[in-house]
């Protein structure tokens, strides 16, 4: 099914959500991949992993590492990822998880009533260690369109935000338990800690 781009756009940073914790990791990939599980399955239901990318600036020889799903089952691709991350030769840098959204559009063959289905949006969670001599981990999770908004640019974006807003709110309380207090938020009209307003 082909999605339809009818009362939601897609905009860079429609929103955006920040996890900071103040912390020295010992063994700052294993805790870099733990974070990334962790996240995917705070998310579970609502998104699904595609791929991801990391890479280091400690060691200059090391190249980028880009992980692709395909047609690899979801549990097995983290597992991978989680591996990979752990074994890499260096500290991570920073990770970026890309996602397909698991949510609610309406497609041509259905333009009337919204259906459940997959989307790949170039949505993604970006994981940055700390550093050594900055105490500070950030992890986020980043919107790249409205569909989650009830307003747009073009007009209203109502019922797709009744429906799709309860799926994000509960990931990113989810999120919270799991990671730790989301202290910063940004983007679209609406944007809150947990998703976005009416």
């Amino acid at each position: 099914m082909s999605y339809l781009q009818d009362t939601w756009s897609l905009a860079d940073t429609a929103g955006y959500w920040v996890i900071r914790l103040r912390d020295v990791q010992n063994e700052p990939n294993h805790w870099t991949a733990e974070v990334a599980r962790k996240s995917i399955k705070a998310f579970s239901g609502l998104v699904s992993p595609v791929s991801v990318n990391f890479s280091t600036i400690a060691e200059e020889s090391l190249p980028l590492v880009a992980l692709h799903r395909g047609d690899e089952p979801s549990h097995e691709f983290i597992e991978r990822m989680f591996r990979s991350m752990v074994s890499y030769g260096a500290p991570i840098y920073a990770a970026e998880i890309f996602i397909e959204l698991i949510a609610y559009a309406r497609t041509q063959e259905s333009p009337d009533v919204p259906v459940r289905m997959s989307l790949d949006l170039g949505d993604f969670f970006r994981i940055s260690p700390s550093q050594s001599g900055e105490p500070i981990s950030q992890v986020s999770f980043t919107l790249e369109h409205t569909l989650f908004s009830p307003h747009n640019l073009e007009g209203e974006n109502r019922l797709l935000h009744l429906l799709n807003q309860p799926l994000l709110e509960a990931a990113l309380k989810r999120w919270e338990q799991a990671i730790g207090p989301i202290v910063d938020w940004s983007g679209a009209e609406g944007v809150y800690r947990y998703g976005f307003t009416p």
